[in-house]
């Protein structure tokens, strides 16, 4: 239900006016005192009176503005410094707002749903217009949701500018959302805000020196523990500097290994007596491998005509099969199955061919000394 236009006990209306596609609501406060902010005594004494003009809710899809007649006072207080002041309506509006409180409100949840530019086309057409940095300004004015007892808190780092700058970031990690975030990347942050926080009773973090040591002189008592990205992340690291270390022993147990698993080749197969086991393998490893390929697009391309004769559209044909607009064209304009293209292109080596497979097979390996008897070939 839309709060009334006004508090009857604090402001009356005297009449509604009509400002191009807008109405105006003309009020007057109907309070006889006032209390000074200063020093909070109230006064009777009349000084002047002013008009505020305040943007409201919107009213059968009309703007809507409040003029409301506000009034001035003297102080009644000899040693306050305040000799006049204007008489507050919180309930209203803020000192100096040019909105009421309640469209404020409207305004700051249109921005934390959509954001500046889409929540200020969204206001527009709710008849209630506001800029965009407006809007982002209500975001940053809107007061932090409280949370409850942190338990089991997440720390790492984040990037206010990646390489230059970093800050530090806090999350709740049972309830998976963030809590804070910290200007700094170090130890004596961390320590502050942990000292506030002394429920905190176990700390997921990195191996960053900094954290480990705000960590233990700011909640001595807390769990430390490393988390499973960075767990995952050192055993990786462990993995794989042993198997840099050691790549020559598992190349040569590798082979080994091959060289054992392999089966003869029949000696009526065209693969060359003199080949290695190891190149025969994997030979026969990439023809299978291009004939599953090569089944797939048969499937994909029955698949297309399959569908194409039954009506429907290429671009749904795509959508259904997860595949280009162009490859379902090609397949249901080519006719028949359409094979891949081998290299058309010659390379400057084809007219040497013969020569580097029978120097590869004779056991020549080394490619620096091919290029140089190619170079001497011409």
């Amino acid at each position: 239900m839309q709060p009334l236009l006004f508090d009857p006990q604090r402001l009356s209306l005297k009449r509604t006016v009509g400002v191009g596609a807008s109405l105006a609501f003309v009020m007057q406060s109907t309070a006889t005192t006032a209390a000074c902010p200063l020093c909070g005594q109230s006064s009777a004494r009349l000084h002047s009176r002013y008009l505020r003009r305040l943007a409201d809710w919107p009213c059968q899809d009309q703007p809507v503005r409040r003029h409301v007649e506000v009034r001035r006072f003297f102080c009644a207080n000899a040693d306050c410094r305040r000799r006049i002041f204007a008489e507050r309506l919180p309930a209203l509006a803020a000192v100096h707002a040019r909105t009421t409180v309640r469209l404020e409100k409207a305004h700051c949840q249109i921005g934390l749903a959509l954001g500046g530019e889409a929540g200020s086309r969204l206001a527009a057409r709710l008849a209630m217009p506001t800029s965009a940095d407006t809007l982002l300004r209500r975001i940053r004015r809107a007061p932090l949701p409280q949370h409850p007892a942190v338990r089991v808190l997440g720390v790492d780092d984040w990037a206010f500018r990646k390489g230059h700058r970093y800050g530090t970031i806090l999350c709740d990690l049972e309830r998976h959302r963030p809590l804070d975030l910290l200007s700094e990347r170090s130890a004596e942050a961390l320590s502050e805000w942990l000292k506030q926080h002394a429920e905190v009773e176990v700390i997921s973090r990195d191996r960053a020196d900094e954290y480990i040591r705000g960590a233990r002189t700011g909640a001595p008592r807390a769990v430390q523990v490393a988390d499973r990205w960075h767990l995952l992340r050192n055993v990786q690291g462990a993995v794989k500097g042993t198997v840099d270390r050691h790549h020559a022993e598992i190349r040569a147990a590798a082979r080994a290994i091959i060289a054992d698993t392999t089966t003869p080749v029949p000696a009526q197969t065209d693969v060359p007596a003199a080949a290695a086991p190891a190149e025969a393998l994997a030979s026969v490893r990439q023809t299978e491998r291009q004939k599953e390929r090569r089944h797939r697009r048969e499937r994909l391309y029955d698949e297309v005509l399959a569908l194409h004769g039954e009506g429907i559209s290429q671009r749904v044909i795509a959508a259904r099969l997860g595949v280009h607009r162009s490859t379902v064209r090609r397949f249901v304009e080519s006719g028949s199955f359409p094979e891949r293209a081998g290299r058309r292109s010659a390379r400057r080596t084809d007219c040497f061919i013969d020569y580097l497979k029978d120097h590869w097979a004779a056991g020549c390996r080394n490619a620096m000394r091919l290029y140089a008897a190619l170079q001497a070939r011409g």
